[in-house]
């Protein structure tokens, strides 16, 4: 065997309990590899500058792909953070929407009625009129009561005599 090879190989297997179990070469492993490779090497057939060079460009391009990897996964992981914001305020917004409509009257495809409470289901806001649950998505319009507007109460009477 090769001298510069096995002294490469010892290198190799010198570093490799230092790393953890992921078969990639670090920095470190790979400037120890080149040095040994640069100190071992055959004097009657050294090294071509070619190759060095060529070596430096690939680990130089490397570290390039790694960080921008590491600085990709910290935009991932910012962006999930914003998107979880965004749907927070949506979902506080369609909250403060829904009690809005307390006390209004509603108009769906399956009813009418005046809005006498607010249910959270599984995070969704539901107005209560009655015994009907009512989705923000299905309410078609909203209008004042009636009775309010008019100042005339649901018995007939002005201001409730």
């Amino acid at each position: 065997m090769d001298s510069s090879v096995t002294a490469v190989s010892t290198a190799a297997s010198a570093s490799a309990p230092n790393r953890e179990s992921n078969k990639t070469l670090g920095t470190e492993e790979f400037f120890k590899l080149l040095l040994s490779q640069l100190q071992n090497q055959d004097p009657l057939n050294p090294m071509q500058d070619r190759e060095f060079i060529s070596q430096m460009a690939q680990f130089q391009t490397l570290e390039t792909v790694t960080k921008m990897n590491k600085n990709m996964e910290l935009v991932a992981e910012k962006l999930d953070n914003v998107t979880g914001s965004l749907d927070l305020m949506q979902k506080e917004s369609f909250w403060s929407q829904a009690f809005s409509l307390l006390g209004k009257e509603v108009i769906t495809n399956e009813g009418a009625g005046v809005i006498e409470k607010v249910k959270i289901l599984d995070g969704e806001p539901y107005l209560v009129s009655g015994n009907y649950n009512w989705s923000l998505d299905q309410v078609k319009s909203v209008a004042e009561p009636l009775n309010q507007s008019s100042g005339q109460t649901e018995e007939g009477g002005a201001n409730g005599e």
